[in-house]
């Protein structure tokens, strides 16, 4: 079994769990942060050291700024951590690969991936703590410029009958500067959590409409989970989406009828950030499995219908295995090779394809990596040799010969509506490494098992 390292590493609290790359954790902690980035990744490695599991990567959400290129904290106003490599550090104080995101792109993975976003395209998750921040997956994918997005620091319009400067170090009175929590402890005296008058909570369920209607103009999202301390007081969310939808209005933005929906709680509760981080963790570890299968119709030696059958499974297998941060390895072309990148593609996942032409521009458009082999049909090896599972939708005698390499090989061949491979007449050979799946689902689960028996 694969077991991931989590940490979400906030300005006031680090908290810490074990995952095995779904969504349960096994073992959680936390203690302060602190302004000693050294003591922190000390107290982090000696608590994954309890745990006693061997860890095969560790998925970091963070506070910020972040500079990701090079995995430091950036112009943070937290003492002690400006510029502070956090990826380096404690990657090789745990011996093992660290992927570094921000806290809320970590938050909206793990939401779209089994929370109140699962199963959309295009979401945003907002969080309201000590500041604010939003990780935006759009297209399928989590959105990062030059540097990650920071839209809690974008400029919205002050009240005229408030003359408060705001408590951004670097903007003044930015969002997060006029509506965060730190910037209404700063503005009353008292966390927000002991803040009672009621014109003080008008005046933030404004700030924060305005945020997010910003956001919903810009992303026109299908759904924004709104988290972060300050989101506890009692009815502000209901306030907000009331506020939205007018300053949004109904007759230019349908969503604004809609805002039940789209604006919604965390499915995850406080667990979003630490399954985000699991999440990151499994990108760090990515295992290529190769779909395998006809390229056409005429290959296939089935009817239309049937062949549209095959492909919306290769699709779906596709999908799948993005979901669970596989890479998709296919020989580059069209029929199931192209169904299945297609899927992994709208699922944000990372597709790669061999092609049999000396030159680019043989592969199906759902390719993000296309290497060209100049080695025609013989390419079906390097295939094979690329990747760790292999899963046949369909059968056609290329597809026959890529299962005999990969069992030659010694390498798992899931098989999925296509040949069926009895017992070989050698002593040295079995059907032992081929599985029989009944459905897409049941392939994907059984192509990883068999990733879980290498690792």
């Amino acid at each position: 079994m694969s077991w991931f390292g989590s940490v979400e590493l906030g300005g006031t609290n680090c908290r810490c769990a074990v995952g095995d790359g779904s969504s349960t954790l096994y073992a959680k902690s936390a203690f302060e942060t602190g302004n000693d980035p050294v003591s922190v990744i000390g107290k982090l490695v000696a608590w994954f050291a309890e745990q006693a599991k061997e860890l095969d990567a560790v998925g970091v959400a963070s506070f910020g700024p972040l500079d990701l290129p090079s995995g430091r904290i950036s112009a943070t106003p937290k003492r002690g951590w400006k510029g502070f490599p956090l990826r380096k550090e404690l990657s090789e104080a745990l011996e093992v690969p660290v992927v570094l995101d921000t806290d809320v792109n970590g938050a909206v993975l793990a939401e779209w991936t089994w929370g109140a976003a699962k199963g959309l395209d295009d979401v945003l998750y907002v969080t309201v703590g000590t500041g604010i921040g939003v990780g935006a997956i759009v297209a399928g994918r989590v959105m990062h410029g030059s540097r990650h997005p920071e839209m809690g620091h974008m400029r919205i319009p002050q009240r005229q009958d408030d003359r408060w400067p705001g408590d951004c170090q670097f903007h003044g009175n930015c969002w997060e500067g006029l509506a965060s929590g730190h910037a209404m402890s700063a503005r009353y005296g008292v966390p927000p959590a002991d803040v009672t008058d009621e014109g003080a909570w008008r005046l933030e369920t404004n700030y924060l409409a305005l945020g997010i209607a910003n956001l919903v103009a810009i992303f026109r999202p299908q759904r924004v989970v709104v988290g972060g301390g300050v989101l506890r007081h009692e009815g502000l969310l209901e306030g907000i989406r009331t506020e939205v939808a007018d300053l949004l209005d109904r007759a230019y933005y349908p969503e604004a009828d809609e805002l039940a929906e789209v604006l919604t709680p965390p499915g995850l509760g406080e667990s979003s950030g630490l399954l985000g981080g699991v999440l990151l963790a499994r990108r760090g570890v990515r295992r290529t499995i190769a779909v395998v299968g006809p390229g056409s119709e005429r290959a296939s030696g089935l009817d239309r219908v049937s062949f549209d059958r095959l492909c919306e499974m290769a699709q779906e297998v596709g999908r799948l295995i993005a979901q669970r941060d596989g890479v998709v390895l296919t020989g580059g072309l069209g029929g199931v090779m192209e169904a299945a990148s297609r899927g992994a593609r709208l699922a944000g996942g990372l597709t790669i394809g061999l092609t049999p032409d000396s030159e680019r521009g043989a592969g199906n458009p759902f390719l993000d990596v296309e290497l060209p082999t100049g080695m025609g049909e013989l390419r079906n090896g390097l295939v094979v040799r690329s990747a760790y599972v292999l899963i046949a939708v369909g059968g056609s005698w290329g597809t026959l010969s890529e299962m005999a390499m990969a069992r030659r090989a010694g390498k798992r061949v899931v098989i999925l509506d296509g040949w069926h491979v009895v017992r070989g007449q050698a002593a040295d050979e079995s059907d032992d490494g081929f599985e029989i799946a009944e459905h897409a689902r049941d392939a994907v689960e059984r192509a990883f098992r068999a990733l879980a028996d290498i690792a």
